[in-house]
């Protein structure tokens, strides 16, 4: 038996099908089970101990319709001749060229009638969780269990060792983890997603006066690190770590404050205590499902719509204040 996963990314959402690998592996103990992903995305399955492979894309292929690029992955797939494939991906496209690989069984979404040229289906109405959406492809051949639902990140020993000697190097005990960043892919870049940098700079102030703080992102937040560096100066680790080392920093955290993004998602694997911002985006949908996770949403209606689009101008983020967080903080402790 030989199946494929099929995800061109985010780091956030490749996250949240890991119960679904978890689990397939379970199901299938002596399947080859590889995972076809876009390059950025791929980082968080290294070392994923339930796949065989992970098969890099380039996810510009799609984003500019890079027709050469298309037809040599479509021929390297089908070389490999899988029985099964999960598409995770919505869009039609993804649909298409499942079919195109030449695999006989086909899982995956029905959005909007877009899943014509899938053999098995399952309806993509935005309704649930992300995650037990994924784990509904897997109930359509084998029972899911919907209450495993933990988040996978690999880390190796040398990962925990740069955690422990950063921490024994600043002296930290506990420390609060902020994560002011993130909303950024190769797709798009959604900044509607993303606290006000003045208010994170403002939280920082009343956060320091007795607890410690260390500052948590990629390369992507380096812009927002430097703006917080020149108001207050602040421990950060942003654009400084591995995902894996980020993740072992955020294990060993109090708790963790961030915006909907791909951190947000890091840390629901490592760490039950988050407190989660939204503002366009569906907590009901997104948010970590971890019993200590809280978040904070001012709307009752998401602008993020079925085909994961923003309304043009949406500050819905901005509604939460710094006394809003500091409340969810003081009932965490």
């Amino acid at each position: 038996m030989k199946i494929l996963f099929f995800k061109i990314g985010a780091i956030g959402d490749v996250l949240m099908t890991t119960p679904l690998i978890r689990q397939t592996r379970k199901n299938f103990p002596d399947a080859q089970i590889d995972y076809l992903v876009g390059n950025s995305a791929s980082k968080v399955l290294i070392n994923n101990n339930y796949i065989n492979n992970v098969i890099k894309l380039d996810e510009k292929l799609f984003i500019n319709k890079n027709i050469i690029k298309y037809l040599i992955l479509i021929n390297k797939i089908r070389k490999n001749k899988y029985d099964l494939i999960f598409v995770l991906d919505k869009h039609k496209a993804f649909n298409i060229t499942a079919k195109l690989f030449g695999i006989k069984e086909r899982i995956g979404f029905n959005r909007e009638n877009e899943g014509k040229s899938l053999t098995k289906k399952v309806d993509y109405t935005q309704d649930k969780h992300e995650i037990i959406y994924y784990l509904d492809l897997l109930n359509t051949i084998k029972p899911a269990d919907y209450n495993d639902i933990k988040l996978d990140i690999f880390t190796t020993e040398e990962d925990k060792k740069y955690a422990k000697d950063f921490f024994r190097k600043n002296n930290l005990r506990r420390p609060i983890g902020i994560c002011p960043g993130g909303g950024v892919n190769p797709a798009q870049s959604l900044s509607e997603k993303i606290w006000p940098v003045e208010n994170f700079i403002e939280l920082i102030k009343q956060l320091s006066v007795g607890n410690q703080i260390v500052l948590i992102g990629g390369p992507t937040d380096q812009e927002v690190n430097d703006k917080i560096q020149k108001e207050i100066s602040v421990l950060s680790t942003i654009g400084n770590t591995t995902l894996q080392q980020s993740a072992e920093i955020m294990r060993f955290c109090k708790l963790i404050i961030c915006n909907d993004s791909g951190p947000m998602h890091l840390a629901s694997a490592v760490n039950d205590n988050i407190i989660s911002l939204f503002g366009p985006t569906n907590p009901n949908i997104l948010a970590p499902l971890n019993k200590n996770s809280q978040y904070i949403w001012k709307e009752t209606t998401p602008s993020y719509n079925i085909r994961g689009k923003i309304s043009k101008n949406d500050n819905s983020i901005n509604k939460i204040s710094v006394e809003d967080i500091i409340i969810k903080v003081k009932k965490a402790s």
